[in-house]
Formats: structure tokens, C-alpha cells, sequence
């Protein structure tokens, strides 16, 4: 299966250190080759990269990461194919603009018979996979959704709840979603490092930055400012700081590093 990583930052961040190990996932220490993606967010600017290539091996993604480029939101996929070929358009992350504000999606699992079971209307598939049909399925609801402009959180939440909920019951269903302002988390289970289907399907990890930088300081990360507060999550834990396992079908959202919806 793929492995996620997706960081909220209440402050622009540098990120080496966590996402370095987690392309190292991609070709060195796990079997996931088959493509990587990388999306950057600072405030409304979003710049998104992809390959269809072992993320390890990438000469692209190891100067992106050593390029220092800062960000308030970080996504990030690596792919091991279970359903569709090899191919940058089967690559992750899927985007979709709706109110002025690029939505950013990216799935760990496998969604069984997703294609007849939730058929699409309207949205025009690039790729044969489950995830970018998934993503379609959710884009069309938010479409109605986003009509008028942004929306409260509580409608936001009722929308993805019920989307995220129904994906679960055709099989693992891990997510990351960015709507523009908020940073969703949606855990089911995955494949564990012994060939086990079960929870956790994703870890999160809290991180808070007083003013003292020195007694702060994590090896790979640069933070602009006095404090900062951050939220990231991943497939599995990529530091050696206390990660905390999500539940069965737990929906996390962080804005600006804060969690606030557990």
C-alpha cells in the first residue's frame, strides 16, 4: 500500500528532516516505487510536483527537500500500486479548484469495486485508479457544497464525514484532504509491518515551539518567528518524538498547526 504524510504549520516551516525519511519509504527503506507526489502551501499559494518514480531515487523530490522550500501545509504520497499502471496520471496528489482555493486529496488503501458502487456524474477521470475515482466521488459533493463560496466548518465537516464514512466501508481507507483552509486526517486501517490489515492507518504528532529556539530544536526543521505551533501526520511515525496511533474511522482537523477537531 502507499504511505501519507501531511503537516498544518501555524508558521512557514522548513521541512527536512520528517519528510526526508518518509521519501526514503519510496525505494531505500519500503518497496514503495511506483510514484511520488508533493504538494507546498503558503497561505494561497500551492505549487504541486509528481513523478512516476521510486520518491528515493527522485534527483527532482531530494532537491526539492534539500531546496529549503518553506511552507504552512505540506502533503505528500508515495505510491505502491494495487490498482492501476504505472503512470503520472495515476500519481498523487489529486487537486481541484472551487472557490478560489485549491482542494488537495491523497488516499492510502483499497477501495474495492469503488467504480460501481459510487458512480460518478460528472467529474472526468485522468487515471484508472480507486483513489482518483474516490476523489471525483468527493468532489462532486463538495461542488454543491463550495457553490456559493466557502462554507462554515460544520457543513464542511458533515460533508467529508459522510464521504470519508462511505469510502471506509469499501475497504482501507486512509486520507489527507486540504479544502484551502483546513487540514483533514481520516484513519481506518492499513497494512501493518507484519502483512496484518489493522489500525492504526495513520499517527499524528502535536508540536509546539516556545520562544526558546535552542531547547525547540529538531534536527531538519526551520521555523521563522518566536513560536509556532504544528500538526503533522503520516503512515507511520518518521521521528523519534511521541506519535500517537488514530482510532478506527477517527477524523482529525488542524488550521494553522491547531488542532481542533479530534
Amino acid at each position: 500500500m502507499c504511505e501519507l504524510y501531511g503537516l498544518s504549520s501555524s508558521k512557514a516551516a522548513q521541512i527536512q528532516f520528517s519528510l526526508n525519511e518518509f521519501r526514503q519509504h519510496g525505494g531505500r527503506t519500503g518497496n514503495h516505487i511506483d510514484g511520488w507526489g508533493l504538494a507546498y502551501v503558503k497561505q494561497r499559494d500551492t505549487k504541486i510536483y509528481r513523478e512516476p518514480e521510486a520518491a528515493a531515487l527522485s534527483e527532482q523530490m531530494g532537491n526539492l527537500i534539500e531546496h529549503h522550500e518553506s511552507a504552512q501545509v505540506v502533503i505528500s504520497h508515495i505510491r505502491k500500486a494495487t490498482q492501476g499502471r504505472v503512470a503520472l496520471e495515476n500519481t498523487q496528489p489529486y487537486t481541484t479548484e472551487l472557490a478560489n482555493r485549491t482542494h488537495i486529496f491523497v488516499h492510502n488503501g483499497n477501495l474495492e469495486n469503488v467504480q460501481q458502487a459510487l458512480p460518478l456524474t460528472h467529474y472526468k477521470v485522468q487515471g484508472d485508479t480507486d483513489s482518483e475515482h474516490a476523489f471525483g466521488y468527493l468532489v462532486e459533493r463538495l461542488e454543491v457544497l463550495w457553490r456559493h463560496g466557502p462554507p462554515s466548518l460544520e457543513d464542511r465537516l458533515i460533508c467529508v464525514r459522510q464521504q470519508f464514512n462511505l469510502f471506509d466501508t469499501l475497504g482501507t481507507a486512509n486520507f489527507i484532504y486540504h479544502d484551502g483552509d483546513y487540514l483533514y486526517a481520516f484513519a481506518n486501517e492499513r497494512q501493518q509491518a507484519g502483512g496484518r490489515i489493522s489500525p492504526p492507518g495513520l499517527w499524528f504528532l502535536r508540536r509546539h515551539w516556545g520562544p526558546n529556539k535552542v531547547q525547540n530544536y529538531i534536527p531538519g526543521i526551520a521555523i521563522s518567528g518566536e513560536s509556532a505551533e504544528q500538526f503533522l501526520v503520516a503512515s507511520v511515525p518518521l521521528t523519534n518524538e511521541k506519535w500517537l496511533p488514530m482510532a478506527r474511522n477517527q477524523l482529525l482537523v488542524a488550521k494553522d498547526g491547531e488542532l481542533i477537531i479530534t
